[in-house]
């Protein structure tokens, strides 16, 4: 599964700019790997397409605003929607991702188990410290 993250390059909205590197900040963080599409591109119009048809509106009179997220083709939320999971230990949840995901966590063990609520987890049992 792929995370895809749908962005503009050339947004003259400065908020819009703002969330798009928060979003980024917040994916990197976490260690979650995504891609970046950018709706501005002309070659991807198809991919602006499927972000429009899918995303949600949270004004009738405009189109959803980047950044917006995917699971592959699966449709997971907004800027507000990502924020809200954030806040509420819900981003792994919301990015439709397994809650335990392999990373690296810095002691170079490639098997620890990242999990959002801070504790250290193994395959299928938390372990509380």
């Amino acid at each position: 599964m792929v995370v895809k993250v749908f962005i503009s390059g050339i947004s003259a909205s400065k908020e819009v700019k703002k969330h798009q590197l928060r979003a980024q900040f917040l994916l990197d963080s976490y260690k979650i790997k995504y891609e970046l599409i950018d709706i501005a591109d002309p070659l991807l119009e198809s991919q602006k397409e499927i972000m429009l048809q899918a995303a949600k509106r949270r004004n009738e009179s405009m189109p959803p605003q980047p950044p917006q997220f995917f699971n592959d083709d699966q449709y997971c939320g907004d800027y507000e929607d990502l924020e809200n999971a954030n806040d509420n230990d819900q981003l792994f949840q919301f990015l439709k991702l397994e809650e335990d995901i392999t990373i690296e966590n810095g002691d170079g063990d490639e098997n620890d188990l990242f999990n959002p609520t801070g504790e250290t987890a193994t395959k299928g049992n938390l372990v509380h410290f």
